[in-house]
Order: C-alpha cells, then sequence, then structure tokens
C-alpha cells in the first residue's frame, strides 16, 4: 500500500503533528499486482495494445458515467463496485470526475478548488519544481517515462474522486492511489476500469489544493511506474516521494534518524511504516541532489527491481558514484550534514536543512584510551555511527567477525568505515577504511571523532557481522564554563531580521532530545526545515538561507519538549 502524509497547511495543525497521519493507497505487491503487471507487460510486448479501443465517445462537461471503484472502509479489503460520476473538468492531459453525490453536497469554495486542480497539474507546479513553467504532469512525463500505452480515450487519464475510505475520517483515510488491475487486460468484468485512472480522495483530500496535488504528483509517478511492469516498493514508492518532490511539495520529515533501531535496519526495507517513506524520500531526494533530476526518474525505467536497479542506473552515467558510494556518502551527510566538509556531505535543499542523525553518546577520550565492540549487525545499506571526544592520535580498525573465507571475500567488497575528524586547531578531514586487521592512525589532537560504518550493498539476505577497536592518548583539556540551560526549550529572535538572504536562528534546549524547527509562509504554508531530530541541550544556532523564496514575512515554529514556540522573520530580498 502506498501511504502519504496529510500535508495539512495550517501552522497549527503542523504543530500538533496531524501531518504526520498516514493515508494509504496503491498496492504495489500483492499476488493481484504482479499477475496484472505481467499480464499488460505481455500483452504489451506482443502487440495487443496498439489498437485503441474507442468503446465511447468523448465525453463532455456534465455528462454522468459509470465507474468501478474499490468500496469500502478499509481499502484492503474493499470491492469493486459502480460508482456514477459527473465529469467536472477537461484538461489537456486528463478528464476530472467527481461522484455525483458528492458533487452535489460539495460547497461552491470546495468545487473551485478541486477545479483549480489543473493549474499546478497543467499549468505550473509550485515554487521550488525542478522545470519551472512547466506542470505536474509534464514534469513526470519527462522525469520518469510515457504514461502506459492502453487506454480507450487516446492517452487522456480518468482522475477520479469519491470519499475512499468512509468513516474513517478521525483516523487517516487513504488520499490517493492507482491500481495494476487497471491495466490488466483479463480482468474479470466489474474489477477496475481498463483506463488510465488515477484515485483521489473527495474529503480529506481537498483540504487543500497543495495537498490534492502533491497526492496526484506521487500517485501519476505509480501510474507511469507501472507501465514499466513495476519495482519493488522502497523503489515504487521513494521514487513516487520524489515525485512530489521534484514538482515542489516538501512533504517528509526524517524521524527515523532519531532512532538507532530504524538506521539499522537494511536501507531498502519496507514494512507499510511511515518510517519507510521517510527513509525513502530521504534516499532518492539525496540521489537526485548527487546525479540529477533526470538520471534518478530513469530508474523508473530499469529493467532490473530494487537496489539493482539504482546501481544499473548509476553505472550508465559517466563519473557519477558508485552505490556503495552513494551509500556511504548518505550516512555521512545525514550524521554531519555539513557543505564546507565536501559537497556530498550535506543535503542541499533548504528544507533538509537541518537533518542530522541520532549519534551515540561520544566516549569522553579523557577519561578512557580504548573502545571496542564485537558482533555489531551491519545490514545492507545500513549503518553503525560511533562517537568519541577529545582524543590524541587516534587509531581505528575493524574486520569481520566470521573467518569463512566466502563470508570474508562479500564482505571485503561491501563494507567500509569512514571517520570524520575535527581538529582540535579547527581543521577538519576524512578518511575512508578497508576492513583490515592492523590499525590505521590519525595523529594529532582531535575534539571529535565520528565513526560512519555502513554496508555499502542494498542486498537484505547477507548480514555481516562486525568488530572494531579503537585506541587513543588521553587528551587532557580545561574546564568548560557551565553552561545554564532553560526550563523550557527557548526560541530567540533571529538576527539580523529583516535580512537578505540568510539570518541566524538561535535556540536553546532544556535536555538533550528531539526538536524541530520549520518555517511558514503567512498562508501557514511549510517552506522550510531547518531542524528535525535529535539535538543537545544548551544554546545553538541555524542558518536561514532564504534564497529563492518570496520576499515577505515568515513564522518560525520550534517543537521540542513539549512545547511549540514561534517567532517570525522578514525576508527582503
Amino acid at each position: 500500500m502506498a501511504c502519504l502524509v496529510a500535508a495539512t497547511l495550517t501552522v497549527g495543525a503542523r504543530a500538533q503533528g496531524l501531518e504526520q497521519r498516514p493515508w494509504c493507497g496503491t498496492d504495489l505487491s500483492s499476488e493481484t499486482t504482479r499477475k496484472a503487471l505481467a499480464a499488460y507487460v505481455r500483452a504489451r510486448d506482443a502487440g495487443l495494445l496498439d489498437v485503441a479501443r474507442k468503446t465511447q465517445t468523448p465525453p463532455v462537461i456534465g455528462e454522468v458515467r459509470s465507474f468501478n471503484v474499490l468500496d469500502g472502509t478499509d481499502l484492503n479489503t474493499a470491492s469493486w463496485r459502480p460508482r456514477d460520476f459527473e465529469l467536472v473538468d477537461i484538461a489537456d492531459h486528463y478528464y476530472q470526475w467527481v461522484d455525483v453525490a458528492e458533487w452535489a453536497t460539495m460547497t461552491a469554495q470546495k468545487k473551485d478548488l478541486v477545479r483549480s486542480l489543473d493549474g499546478p497539474m497543467e499549468t505550473a507546479a509550485p515554487a521550488g519544481a525542478f522545470r519551472e513553467g512547466f506542470g505536474i504532469i509534464d514534469n513526470d512525463l519527462y522525469l520518469f517515462g510515457n504514461l502506459p500505452d492502453f487506454d480507450d480515450d487516446g492517452g487522456l487519464v480518468d482522475i477520479l474522486m469519491y470519499d475512499i475510505e468512509p468513516g474513517n475520517n478521525e483516523n487517516g483515510s487513504t488520499v490517493g492511489f492507482v491500481h495494476s488491475v487497471d491495466l490488466w487486460p483479463d480482468a474479470e468484468p466489474g474489477v477496475g476500469n481498463q483506463r488510465l485512472v488515477l484515485y483521489l480522495d473527495a474529503k480529506e483530500g481537498t483540504s487543500s489544493l497543495g495537498l490534492l496535488a502533491g497526492v496526484a504528483a506521487h500517485e501519476l509517478t505509480h501510474l507511469i511506474h507501472n507501465g514499466y511492469g513495476g519495482d519493488e516498493s522502497f523503489n515504487m514508492e521513494g521514487l513516487a516521494e520524489y515525485g512530489m518532490l521534484a514538482n515542489g511539495y516538501f512533504w517528509r520529515g526524517t524521524s527515523y534518524l532519531s532512532e538507532v533501531e530504524e538506521m539499522s535496519l537494511p536501507l531498502f526495507t519496507w514494512r507499510q511504516d511511515l518510517l519507510d517513506y521517510e527513509r525513502a524520500s530521504l534516499f532518492f531526494g539525496y540521489l537526485a541532489d548527487r546525479i540529477g533530476p533526470e538520471a534518478t526518474g530513469s530508474i523508473v525505467r530499469e529493467n532490473n527491481i530494487g537496489w539493482n536497479a539504482v546501481k544499473d542506473a548509476l553505472g550508465k552515467i559517466p563519473g557519477a558514484p558508485s552505490f556503495l558510494q552513494v551509500v556511504g556518502d548518505l550516512h555521512t551527510a545525514n550524521a554531519v550534514n555539513d557543505a564546507t566538509l565536501a559537497a556530498e556531505f550535506s543535503h542541499v535543499p533548504l528544507h533538509r536543512a537541518g537533518v542530522q542523525a541520532l549519534l551515540p553518546a561520544p566516549v569522553d577520550g579523557s577519561s578512557t584510551t580504548m573502545t571496542s565492540a564485537s558482533g555489531v549487525p551491519v545490514e545492507g545499506g545500513s549503518v553503525r555511527y560511533g562517537s568519541w571526544r577529545d582524543v590524541r592520535d587516534f587509531s581505528f580498525r575493524f574486520w569481520l567477525a566470521s573467518t569463512d573465507p566466502v563470508d570474508v571475500a562479500r564482505f571485503n567488497g561491501r563494507m567500509r568505515a569512514r571517520l570524520v575528524l575535527y581538529r582540535a586547531d579547527g581543521g577538519r578531514e576524512w578518511h575512508d577504511l578497508l576492513p583490515s586487521s592492523t590499525p590505521t592512525t590519525f595523529e594529532g589532537e582531535y575534539d571529535s571523532a565520528i565513526l560512519v560504518l555502513y554496508n555499502g550493498s542494498g542486498a537484505i539476505n547477507y548480514l555481516p557481522l562486525v568488530e572494531y577497536e579503537a585506541t587513543w592518548q588521553a587528551l587532557s583539556t580545561d574546564a568548560e564554563p557551565v553552561i545554564e540551560l532553560p526550563a523550557e526549550a527557548v526560541l530567540s529572535p533571529a538576527y539580523p531580521n529583516p535580512f537578505n538572504p540568510t539570518t541566524v536562528v538561535p535556540f536553546s534546549l532544556p535536555v538533550p532530545g528531539v526538536a524541530r524547527l520549520r518555517a511558514f509562509d503567512v498562508l501557514g504554508r511549510h517552506v522550510a526545515t531547518l531542524v528535525d531530530g535529535f539535538r543537545p541541550a544548551g544554546p545553538q544556532s541555524i542558518l536561514l538561507d532564504a534564497s529563492g523564496l518570496a520576499g515577505g514575512t515568515y513564522l518560525l515554529v520550534l517543537e521540542a519538549g513539549g512545547v511549540t514556540r514561534t517567532r517570525t522573520v522578514t525576508y527582503l530580498p
């Protein structure tokens, strides 16, 4: 099932965490899905879909037709039933139909919102889209490929809007989906529609135009992906998430980076969990920063599936990083998010400026001179972090616990360790290490050392157990001044304010913990995430770079320790 997140465009709703409610739809991996897509691909390759099946004349506004839809309070158990829909809009790429009963009870304002979908879909996606001046549909087709060659109306998509899961409004119901049986040439009568159909919710899905269009961008990517035979869930959902991101919709947080167990799971894990969507969204967004939107979109068209599809796409790009490099650089960016260390060790978009993984509490190098670990599982594509402070002449080695030569050979090709070292004199450096029984020593004094231990494979059927050892000389430090901590989270005034184009946003936390600092425009639309993850106690600050944003006043919202603090800033370009 494809889970989306409701992009409630009010600051109050976001402060209450409502955007984290799951809204599930597209069936990606059931037996029915696999059969339907396999049958479609066979028919397509045999040339049986080349002749358009003109069974009906083109519709006109106000016309009512019957379509089959999944009808029930739970989409997982819903059955296909016919329902009447009224045509409310005809666009260049789609027909827009709304359930007759829903349309009759909609307010005029809601009807205007529904019909205004053609703005972002056909004319121009919002600010932040990778191609300005183009609509979502043209952008998705440009990035991901063609729509399936299967329809009876010349390739137009039928957008069907109805209350997909009535009765689930309190806990979050489905806001959008596509279904593979719509492409199944041999589907039973009454099952699916044998047309290009995109299903959108007529209730929660119409809470804002941003939500409606963002969901449409996500599901349209699924529809295109289905036309190429589909893929494993991580790729299907991650690329659909990128379909939203590339069109200017930034919905996903990175709360999974605050949970050690989540970061230690295989990268391509898929459990239908909201955290899986965060992981997939971050991965494909980061990948697009590295290799570009077009190369990222080409993964949809790869013959391979899963991490092998990503690896194959990377292999076709001259000078592109390997899959192993991308995994290591992603985990490093999650740990330090610092472009001044290396461009690939940061997240480029403004809404990812505050991404930071939860690192273990640093080992105090002034009180001990060695740490070791044994039997550490490092799943495919996952990471284990380590941290030290106040060390001199730092030495490190790691190796495989197994002595089986086959295991060792496979392991040595996949496992890497990266050390990011912050020197006492202010310098910074990083080093990549291979498995070895011999330690590598880095001479000098270091304020801190961060270990990024990762498995550079996407495979989830092989689990190496790792051992490592770090040694150093004790580094004495002068007593640091005692910092007075606030009783609750504090968001201080930004400086300068007004600003152009950057300003420093100071804040302070009473205890270490997860904090979120986000920016919204005056309409309550989320425009940037500055902080989203575990932060230390005490005073700290983050840079807000408004380059690319429109001039005006923005609201900063800090959420930490169960309290919410707000400040306004004004950008004068």
